[in-house]
């Protein structure tokens, strides 16, 4: 039986907690390409404006007209970039079995539920896999 879960470096299948921490960091993962994306599209829809002015005068007004009502949509793409970071960390230290790890991982699950539709089915198959794997121990050293 090969499935998306399958540790090809043993016979034993991931438990339930290394299948939710694969699934928070695939989730960060998702979040920063996504707030690269956005952030690279907006940058360069204010970049060709300002760089195709005709003088300098004009290119630094339009800077200024263009990079001000900017600031609180950067101010989101840094946010969504820190919340992307959080998942990777969290993700990878949940399938080293940290403790503290679990209860930052059902807070960081309750909020991937806002991402909605990607987020809401990974926040849903982490906290499933949450529940069925609460009281799981390592079974192999060294994952």
């Amino acid at each position: 039986m090969i499935g998306i879960f399958r540790n090809p470096m043993s016979n034993l299948l991931f438990t339930n907690t290394v299948k939710a921490g694969r699934l928070l960091r695939m989730l960060g993962w998702v979040i920063l390409a996504f707030t690269l994306g956005v952030g690279s599209a907006f940058g360069i829809a204010l970049a060709i404006p300002v760089f195709t002015a005709l003088d300098a005068s004009m290119q630094s007004s339009l800077a200024n007209a263009l990079l001000r009502p900017m600031v609180p949509v950067a101010w989101i793409l840094a946010v969504a970039a820190c919340f992307g970071i959080a998942f990777l960390i969290v993700g990878a230290y949940i399938k080293k079995y940290k403790p503290w790890a679990k209860v930052s991982w059902v807070l960081l699950a309750l909020m991937s539920l806002i991402y909605v539709p990607i987020g809401m089915m990974i926040g849903c198959f982490v906290l499933f896999y949450l529940a069925k794997g609460w009281k799981e121990r390592p079974t192999v050293t060294g994952l």
